[in-house]
């Protein structure tokens, strides 16, 4: 049996961290229903082609949408003046951890964001790679390449796809490297300019499926 300095440590952490591990549970059931649902006959021909990447690219854009769609939301004034309000009348306590959050849930947004993109952007690269080297001349409508062993690079820096995500990924690298500590407090102005890509980014991540 557990005494109560233990019980009391892990009554601690779940209060600290109950939210964030909430967070990834559901990004982790986004994934992973995403993942499968790419493995349907309907994406038979296509799976055949790509494998595993074509699922991974497919989930972890899923997660990418659902965390751009959210990163924001900490930080806007309107949204948290409407969330002050309502959770004013229900909870003091939940609104004393909303504020007390707000900054640690737009950090875990963001870089749930940079991780799920590094991750699809090696997936793609794969399936580039793939569509080149499995490139089916029986349903030419599912190939991104145009013939067997095109370069994979050239379908990358030629496509709405490849171009789009390459300019998403200076961008975030841009607001990572900007958001860091050392810089953040030296060049706080640069750091805050610099977030306004964001702006282009979702532009960018609109346009990003279409072929």
């Amino acid at each position: 049996r557990c005494g109560p300095a233990a019980e009391g440590m892990a009554c601690s952490f779940l209060r600290s961290y109950c939210c964030l591990i909430l967070w990834v549970l559901l990004n982790v059931i986004i994934f992973v229903v995403s993942y499968h649902k790419y493995l349907r006959p309907k994406h038979y021909y296509l799976h055949t082609m790509l494998g595993t990447g074509l699922c991974v690219s497919r989930a972890s854009a899923a997660v990418v949408n659902l965390n751009a769609a959210l990163v924001l939301l900490p930080v806007c004034r309107g949204v948290n003046s409407l969330i002050y309000r309502a959770l004013n009348r229900i909870s003091r306590s939940l609104l004393s951890l909303w504020l007390a959050r707000l900054k640690d849930v737009h950090i875990t947004l963001a870089t749930t964001i940079v991780l799920a993109a590094v991750i699809h952007s090696i997936a793609h690269l794969v399936n580039s790679v793939n569509f080149s080297r499995h490139y089916d001349i029986h349903h030419p409508e599912i190939n991104w390449a145009k013939y067997r062993g095109q370069s994979p690079l050239l379908l990358v820096l030629t496509s709405t796809v490849g171009l789009t995500g390459v300019a998403m990924l200076v961008v975030l690298l841009l607001m990572l490297l900007l958001s860091l500590k050392c810089v953040r407090e030296s060049h706080y102005d640069l750091f805050w300019a610099t977030h306004f890509l964001f702006l282009p980014f979702m532009g960018l991540l609109i346009l990003h499926p279409l072929r």
